[in-house]
């Protein structure tokens, strides 16, 4: 097709690129071995939570206590019972 506009690279950032950028704009200069070991560890650590999740989760009223149910005394005697 030759009207097709020429595309280069991929159409979605790379996230290992992005990575590097950031890192350099922190002021540091990350190596291949440096970035290996970084990624393997995070891979172990887990997800965060996206941020405020956990004070939304602390904004949440726990449920009221449980009351035990009241006892029912016996009518005096010569009452009838009330169900």
């Amino acid at each position: 097709m030759p009207d097709a506009p020429a595309r280069h690279g991929p159409d979605t950032p790379d996230p290992l690129a992005a990575l590097v950028l950031q890192l350099r704009g922190a002021g540091l200069e990350p190596d291949v071995e440096g970035l290996s070991d970084a990624l393997w560890l995070a891979r172990w650590t887990g997800e965060r939570e996206p941020a405020g999740a956990a004070g939304r989760a602390r904004e949440v009223p726990p449920p009221p206590p449980v009351s035990p149910p009241k006892p029912q005394l016996p009518p005096p005697p010569g009452e009838p019972e009330v169900p």
